[in-house]
């Protein structure tokens, strides 16, 4: 290694506190978790420029991916080499990611109703009850309740 490569290596693994398990960054972070570090004016993230430092060079069509799922970890033997498909494959298994979002009624965790009061509310549109009141009573948007009546949201219930 060159004095400069050696330089790159010792301050980029300073900002790393090693345990056991996983190595984490301290160094600053994107605000999805992920480490992030400045080489010659270019920003890499964090764990990919551990993969780099170790094994040497990322193909252009691989992401650095994490065995422990820890956005924060950088340990080389934690990390690995895969496609996006693979990548978000493997996020959708491990019901990790913006995919969340797409689990359906209580168990979405933005869902602001539960199963028993959609369909309450559906009943209650039914007998004439408005938009506004039924939003009112229950603490959330009319929007939100016409979303549910509707089937823009909470699809899954007839």
């Amino acid at each position: 290694m060159s004095a400069m490569a050696d330089s790159l290596h010792d301050r980029f693994w300073s900002f790393v506190t090693k345990t056991d398990g996983c190595w984490l960054w301290t160094g600053r972070s994107l605000n999805h978790g992920y480490g992030q570090y400045w080489v010659n004016g270019k920003r890499w993230i964090a764990s990919r420029l551990a993969w780099h430092l170790t094994y040497g060079h990322i193909p252009a069509n691989q992401q650095v991916c994490h065995k422990c799922d820890l956005p924060q970890c950088v340990r080389p033997d934690h990390l690995y080499l895969a496609s996006q498909v693979r990548n978000l494959e493997d996020m959708r298994q491990k019901g990790r990611g913006k995919l969340l979002l797409t689990r359906q009624g209580s168990a979405n965790n933005k869902a602001k109703l539960t199963i028993a009061q959609v369909r309450d509310i559906q009943t209650l549109r039914q007998q004439g009850c408005s938009w506004r009141r039924l939003g009112k009573h229950y603490g959330v948007c009319h929007t939100t309740i016409a979303a549910a009546v509707i089937g823009r949201t909470w699809k899954h219930i007839t």
